[in-house]
């Protein structure tokens, strides 16, 4: 078994054809490899056994050097071989299928906890199944225009999932996803947004969040239904990973009634050491871009479907190598 870091057009488009043929649980990888300027916010690793893929790593940028990954594994018994691409890697979250997530964590040096949420996917279906589906019609859903960029910062700068990144980041991470985004407005106002990348079967609904001064109105949900119609009514499935849904009314029950489900785990991982001294060099970078390191959170909301977090303005290996002592120097420091 080896693995194999993909650079070249060909080896990409060989991966992009084992993703279309394990849709619907790889389309959420796949819509991030056909995107525009993919290959500037992409690095990709493949996992072969006789020269076939058996899986993958999808490292993705979110957002200047904000990395997010995806694991995807046909194979455990690789697994140890990905761990150490996991470590040699930018990745700060990874997701994936529970079972596949968690025979690799073990392995790394830089888990830390991981949470379980629900992979949803919805088969295509005929044009004339979009009938079955009931819009609400009391909140104004569209597409997000340029005019509405700094609004649905506003929007993830209020959500529980953004903590710790900049309006200045954010801000970037939004801009390239404008044009396949949707928006709910109410009295001329966004109060919730959600991103759909596409491919060629599936729609993705990805990263939902509501302001939390209107959450508990079913507005995610609004969201999630006007973008399923829309999809159906193209003769498209519909897939999503309940990631940015916390200020949703919305039990598990709900979302299974119409599709199919599966468990995926999503772990935090330490950021990785490059060099010597790195850690106050990336402080100093965070303070130059105007990021607070911890900007203060919202309040939490009744609806969330995380576990509640401490803030944090450090990393758990910084809080173990800071001094304890006033006159005490810590042994990381430079002479």
């Amino acid at each position: 078994m080896t693995i194999q870091r993909l650079r070249g057009r060909r080896a990409r488009a060989e991966l992009i054809e084992w993703l279309r043929g394990n849709e619907p649980r790889t389309t959420l990888t796949l819509a991030s490899l056909i995107g525009p300027a993919a290959h500037e916010r992409t690095k990709l690793w493949a996992a072969r056994r006789d020269g076939r893929i058996v899986g993958c790593l999808l490292s993705a940028r979110w957002c200047l050097d904000r990395w997010s990954g995806t694991l995807l594994l046909d194979d455990l018994s690789c697994a140890g071989e990905l761990a150490r691409a996991l470590d040699r890697s930018n990745l700060r979250t990874v997701a994936g299928p529970v079972e596949q997530v968690e025979a690799v964590l073990p392995l790394t040096k830089r888990a830390r906890r991981s949470i379980r949420l629900w992979f949803y996917s919805v088969a295509p279906l005929p044009p004339e199944a979009a009938g079955a589906f009931d819009r609400n019609r009391e909140v104004a859903i569209r597409g997000a225009a340029a005019s509405d960029l700094d609004a649905v910062v506003d929007v993830y700068a209020h959500d529980e999932h953004s903590g710790g990144v900049s309006r200045r980041r954010l801000r970037s991470a939004i801009r390239s996803r404008l044009p396949y985004m949707r928006v709910a407005e109410i009295g001329g106002r966004v109060v919730g947004a959600l991103i759909v990348p596409q491919t060629d079967t599936y729609w993705v609904l990805d990263m939902l969040a509501v302001h939390p001064d209107w959450r508990g109105n079913r507005l995610g949900m609004a969201l999630i239904l006007d973008a399923s119609v829309d999809a159906v009514t193209e003769g498209r499935g519909v897939c999503g990973v309940r990631t940015m849904t916390n200020g949703m009314r919305l039990g598990h029950d709900d979302v299974v009634a119409v599709g199919d489900s599966e468990p995926w785990a999503v772990a935090d991982l330490r950021p990785p050491k490059r060099f010597r001294g790195q850690t106050r060099l990336r402080r100093l970078v965070e303070r130059l871009e105007g990021g607070v390191i911890t900007p203060p959170r919202p309040e939490r909301s009744p609806y969330s479907v995380l576990p509640e977090q401490r803030p944090r303005t450090l990393s758990d290996a910084d809080e173990a190598r800071a001094p304890s002592q006033p006159g005490d120097v810590s042994p990381t420091e430079d002479a």
